[in-house]
């Protein structure tokens, strides 16, 4: 049985049973898939962006496409990690301390450093390094009766120890601080350790973590009495009553600002301190112990925990309305009427009255059908709502029919060049409503059983409507026709290649309609559909992907997918917004808010973009790189190749594995990858998750006797879709044989 996560850290609270709270920002979420120990309990990241999370007997290392697995070399916890301004990662394990050296293959080996002391602790062993602290090029290692400390190279400065126990150490006002357990603070003075004068009320209590305050204070946080502002000498305890149920719960933290505080927690959440405000903000990401929490390039948050690493954006850019908020069934439609805002889905219609902003912590179930709802339309006489089976007006708590029961409406568009026109796309078709004296009233219907329109938005003098599986049609008004409008296909002849699902899907923006097919793109221009990327959108989507697009009134466009979000900021480029999994289901609607803030429904869950704060977000730097190359011969073990080499590749050579890695963790485990060797592949590769490419000796036919290969990062697209070339830089030769 292990029992690495010893009381001197902390004893693991039983989780409390708390109060649902509404919109919790989104994460996301990596588990290592080595069969290892699962317990973590440090998190550092170097200068590419890798990840390396500090675990039982050893480090799990993510380079974007994978977890590599590197025993330390003792057995025990690696409870400390940290990088260094050159992003060299030091560790601390147990009886084992030092940093881990890149190697050309791309492999790393630990430079145990503990050797050097061995003079010093005369055959005894130091057990776990707790901390690691860094101060003007040294570093310091921290155990419980032992300090280490050597320079930027590793060589030994000096070692301290007392049968009392160390407990802190790191940078505080510009010094190096560390904690003397029974004496207080000491700094580190050029040649040894001081005492820091009025710390010795922190002598008795474990530290933790301490923060310079921007007025010269130190915000203190002890492992036995929670937290206090320290100045002068003199102590005050944050002792507000709303602040102590979370405060007990708090580990490791790190700054975020001035006046905020990141905590990793005993009980599966972040918690964010909020020192101005005196404030705690609870986050759960999960159920088990949070040992540490590192900030990642691009300001989110990065906790460990026995699952591996959650990472959540900060500040967040997505939160997440579910069960508790009152979002219920799969949300079909997302509608304003009347300043209100409304779901549509499989529970009925659930409302929220506060859609300027932020939503309302709750929605309020409405009574009026109890079938699916599939929109809520603004209408001046009542908003008209279409249910599985007929169009209804509300009026109050009330919703009455305004069809019959077989009109199985499913989008509703008011006729802009007409309010007295109602098209209504329905399971089998189209239909037209008019406005008259008693209200409205169905004058006639188009279409087939089966044909789903699922889509409408205006035409010229009339309005398009796309299908779920029939195509594009375009309808106009006419009192002269049998049903009082005229429906029209428009297919290959008008420009629309549509593939053999039919599926097309129709939008309106200010540029123009354009109509998304598994075909691509098209845009309407003078009287056809031409083939059009929208700006860059159309090289982000998969293959056979269609879309909605929206517009909002700042000039920031949107699209949609069942399975992702896409956006394009005012003056910038289409990027990817949000990537669906399968704990989310199918994304179906989407809604801009006043604001710019957007919405997303899905199965038993909305989510809401905070468009202020992805804009104050700084976006980071990920890097797509060869991680690894493996020349493969037969009878023989794999050979590991170095990365700063060229890599010969003999006719009947074998073949040659590329380990590719992508370290945007935005998108978690749900990575793509395409490869094309320039000058070698007919094209790009299929898309996959796989993050390796083989290339084999038909890859190489064309070249001369021996050729190369160079890897070389050609271009990365945005969120989950990576791009690699291989660039072929062999010079060719006149008559050069071709490899068999």
């Amino acid at each position: 049985m292990r029992w690495l996560r010893t009381a001197w850290l902390a004893t693991v609270c039983a989780l409390a049973a708390l109060a649902a709270r509404a919109a919790e920002p989104v994460f996301t979420r990596l588990t290592p898939d080595v069969r290892v120990y699962p317990q973590f309990f440090s998190i550092a990241q170097d200068r590419e962006r890798q990840i390396y999370v500090g675990g039982t007997d050893g480090i799990v290392r993510n380079d974007g496409g994978r977890w590599i697995w590197q025993p330390s070399p003792k057995p025990g916890p690696v409870r400390a990690l940290q990088a260094d301004a050159s992003g060299r990662i030091w560790y601390g394990g147990s009886d084992s301390f030092g940093y881990l050296q890149p190697l050309p293959t791309g492999e790393q080996r630990y430079v145990d450093l503990a050797p050097q002391f061995a003079r010093d602790l005369r055959g005894a062993g130091f057990s776990d390094i707790w901390r690691i602290g860094q101060w003007q090029g040294l570093t310091w290692f921290q155990a419980l009766h032992d300090v280490f400390a050597v320079d930027a190279q590793g060589r030994r400065i000096g070692h301290w120890h007392r049968e009392q126990r160390f407990g802190f150490v790191g940078s505080v006002r510009g010094q190096l601080w560390l904690q003397w357990r029974g004496e207080g603070m000491r700094c580190w003075d050029g040649h040894d350790f001081v005492a820091v004068p009025g710390t010795q009320m922190y002598a008795g209590a474990l530290i933790y973590d301490m923060f310079a305050l921007p007025d010269g204070a130190v915000l203190v946080h002890d492992a036995g009495k929670g937290l206090s502002i320290w100045r002068d000498g003199v102590a005050s305890t944050l002792d507000d009553a709303s602040l102590q149920d979370d405060i007990t719960h708090l580990q490791t933290g790190i700054a975020l600002d001035a006046d905020r505080y990141a905590f990793a927690s005993d009980d599966g959440r972040v918690r964010i301190l909020d020192l101005q405000r005196r404030r705690i903000a609870s986050v759960p990401i999960g159920n088990g112990f949070g040992s540490a929490i590192l900030r990642d390039r691009d300001g989110a948050l990065l906790t460990v925990d026995n699952l591996g690493m959650a990472r959540m954006p900060w500040p967040p850019h997505w939160w997440r309305y579910g069960a508790a908020d009152g979002v219920i069934g799969d949300v079909h439609a997302l509608s304003m009427a009347a300043g209100r805002l409304f779901l549509c889905g499989s529970a009925g219609v659930q409302e929220n009255a506060s859609a300027d902003g932020a939503p309302a912590p709750s929605f309020l179930a409405r009574r009026w059908t109890k079938d699916e709802c599939w929109q809520v339309l603004a209408d001046s006489n009542g908003p008209l709502l279409a249910d599985s089976r007929a169009l209804l007006r509300v009026d109050g708590a009330q919703a009455t029919p305004v069809s019959t029961d077989d009109l199985y409406p499913r989008a509703l568009l008011l006729d802009p060049s007409d309010p007295g026109r109602l098209w209504v796309g329905t399971e089998h078709g189209a239909a037209l409503f008019v406005r008259g004296g008693t209200g409205w009233r169905q004058i006639g219907r188009r279409g087939e059983t089966g044909w789903r329109f699922s889509t409408v938005v205006p035409a010229a003098q009339g309005v398009w409507f796309g299908s779920d599986n029939h195509g594009l049609y375009l309808a106009r008004a006419d009192a002269h026709a049998p049903q009082g409008f005229t429906l029209e296909a428009w297919g290959v002849d008008r420009g629309l290649l549509a593939g053999d699902d039919r599926d097309v899907q129709v939008s309106a923006l200010p540029e123009g309609v354009y109509a998304s097919t598994s075909r691509g793109l098209f845009r309407f221009a003078q009287g056809r559909f031409v083939k059009d990327d929208a700006g860059g959108l159309a090289e982000l989507l998969s293959a056979g992907e269609t879309v909605r697009l929206l517009a909002d009134a700042d000039g920031e466009r949107w699209a949609f997918s069942y399975h992702s979000v896409y956006r394009r900021p005012t003056g910038g480029g289409w990027q990817v917004a949000w990537i669906g999994n399968p704990a989310l289901g199918a994304i179906e609607s989407m809604l801009i808010l006043p604001g710019g803030d957007a919405l997303v429904g899905a199965s038993g869950q909305m989510l809401r973009f905070d468009n202020g704060a992805a804009a104050a977000a700084d976006t980071g730097h990920a890097d797509v790189r060869v991680t690894g190359m493996r020349l493969n011969r037969e009878g023989r073990p794999a050979e590991l190749l170095p990365l700063d080499r060229t890599p010969h590749i003999m006719p009947r050579g074998g073949s040659i594995d590329l380990d590719l890695g992508y370290t945007d963790y935005a998108a978690g485990a749900d990575k793509q990858y395409q490869v094309r060797l320039e000058g070698l592949s007919h094209g790009w590769s299929d898309w996959s998750r796989q993050a390796s490419y083989r290339v084999g000796p038909a890859k190489f036919t064309q070249q001369p006797k021996p050729s190369r290969t160079v890897p070389t990062i050609e271009r990365n697209r945005l969120g989950e879709v990576l791009v690699v070339r291989m660039r072929h830089t062999a010079a060719r030769r006149a008559g050069a044989r071709k490899a068999p």
